[in-house]
C-alpha cells in the first residue's frame, strides 16, 4: 500500500486497486500510433488520481499538474454507488461513486467495485458503532 497522509489514531482499512484489466487496455491501445496519446492520458489520470478509506475519513487526490484533494468524514458520506457496463462486469472493474452530505460526488476507477463498496459501508458501520459506544460512555460519567 501506498504512503498516504494519515492523522493521529488513524488506520488505512482500505483503498483502490487499479485492474490489471486497465494495463492490458492500456497495451493494446500503445499498439495503435493512433492511439497512443489517448492511452498515455489515460495512465496519467488514473497514476494521478487516489482514493483511500481509513477508520476516520473518506480522502483522495486527483490531478497531475493542478491537484483538487477531496476528504470527507465518514459520518458525512450519504451515499456509495458501483458502477459496471457489460465489459467491466466481465473483466471486474468498474467505478464507483461516493456523495457527501453537501451532495458532491467523487467518481473512483477501481478493480472489483461492488467489494470495495461493500467495504465502505463495513468501515462506516463500525465507525458508527464506535461513536455510539463514545457516547454512552460519556453520558455514563
Amino acid at each position: 500500500m501506498a504512503k498516504h497522509d494519515l492523522r493521529n489514531n488513524e488506520q488505512l482499512l482500505a483503498e483502490r486497486e487499479i485492474p490489471v484489466t486497465f494495463w492490458v487496455g492500456f497495451t493494446v491501445r500503445c499498439a495503435s500510433v493512433l492511439l497512443m496519446p489517448a492511452a498515455l492520458l489515460d495512465v496519467c489520470r488514473v497514476l494521478t488520481n487516489s482514493f483511500v478509506v481509513t477508520n476516520k475519513r473518506v480522502f483522495g487526490k486527483v490531478g497531475l499538474f493542478g491537484t483538487s484533494e477531496y476528504d470527507i468524514a465518514l459520518d458525512k458520506v450519504n451515499s456509495v454507488k458501483s458502477h459496471q457496463g457489460i465489459i467491466g462486469k466481465i473483466f471486474n472493474y468498474g467505478h464507483i461513486e461516493v456523495t457527501d452530505s453537501s451532495s458532491d460526488s467523487y467518481f473512483i476507477l477501481c478493480a472489483s467495485p461492488t467489494k470495495l463498496k461493500k467495504q465502505i459501508f463495513e468501515i462506516q458501520d463500525k465507525f458508527k458503532e464506535e461513536q455510539i459506544v463514545k457516547m454512552a460512555k460519556a453520558v455514563a460519567s
